[in-house]
């Protein structure tokens, strides 16, 4: 027992001394060469200061001091009302800033609006150049139909002879003739005519001729494709409109397009 009192009361004066080691004073030099404290407040205002200043010198290479400056002379000038809540975007709507970045800014809206200009007149040009395609095309369908009907050595042809290629041209078939397309069997008409005007005619119409009627006279390999339908028709007490309403349209339409009052 007594042992351990000694040799616990032989540590605690080297405890102590490491305790009181901690706290040793600072040298005198080392001291001197440290930099003064500095206070929060301080180094907030000063950041502040700095802060300020840079702002300044930004406005001041932009020219926006200038701006303002000119504001307030235009104002002392011209505008000393205060019932013109529009001034400062009236003035900076007309404002030029020519400072370097300005009048780059200038050039850029300028090449921006070039650009522009000729990427619309190259939509113009494309537009217009569509539109002579689906011409071209059109004119080349109605061309292959005129073959279909007439062959391609016929150069003029009547609506008469429309209506007898289509419907025949036997008794039966001449006695269903609709009155304004046997009062127009005698009026002639050109290729080029028969074209031009099947060419632009509605959608519906122009489909049925080169998706239908094209197909179906090839098939029936020179002889009216319709003449069965339409002396069917008559005996059933029919019109031409009951054989193929699309056939009537077609004809009644040509008659319309090239008899004497078309």
């Amino acid at each position: 027992g007594g042992g351990r009192s000694r040799a616990g009361g032989g540590r605690r004066p080297s405890t102590e001394r490491r305790r009181s080691g901690s706290a040793m004073p600072i040298n005198p030099d080392d001291a001197a060469r440290l930099p003064p404290m500095i206070q929060a407040e301080e180094v907030i205002e000063s950041q502040r200061l700095k802060d300020l200043r840079a702002f300044r010198q930004y406005l001041v290479e932009t020219k926006a001091t200038e701006c303002l400056m000119k504001m307030f002379q235009h104002t002392a000038q011209h505008e000393m009302r205060l019932d013109n809540p529009a001034l400062l975007k009236e003035f900076l709507g007309a404002y030029k800033d020519d400072s370097d970045e300005g009048l780059e800014a200038d050039r850029l809206a300028g090449e921006n609006a070039e650009l522009r200009e000729a990427h619309e007149q190259l939509e113009a040009e494309v537009r217009a150049l569509e539109a002579d395609v689906d011409e071209a095309q059109r004119v080349v369908a109605s061309r292959k139909l005129w073959k279909a009907l007439f062959g391609g050595d016929v150069e003029e042809m009547t609506v008469g002879g429309l209506y007898e290629r289509l419907c025949g041209g036997g008794a039966d078939a001449l006695s269903l003739r609709p009155p304004d397309i046997a009062q127009a069997a005698a009026d002639a008409f050109t290729q080029d005519e028969f074209c031009a005007w099947t060419s632009w005619l509605n959608d519906d119409l122009r489909e049925w001729l080169i998706e239908a009627l094209v197909p179906e006279l090839a098939a029936s390999a020179g002889a009216p494709p319709f003449e069965e339908p339409v002396v069917a028709a008559l005996r059933c007490g029919q019109q031409l409109v009951d054989a193929d309403a699309k056939l009537h349209a077609f004809l009644a339409t040509a008659a319309a397009r090239f008899g004497r009052g078309g």
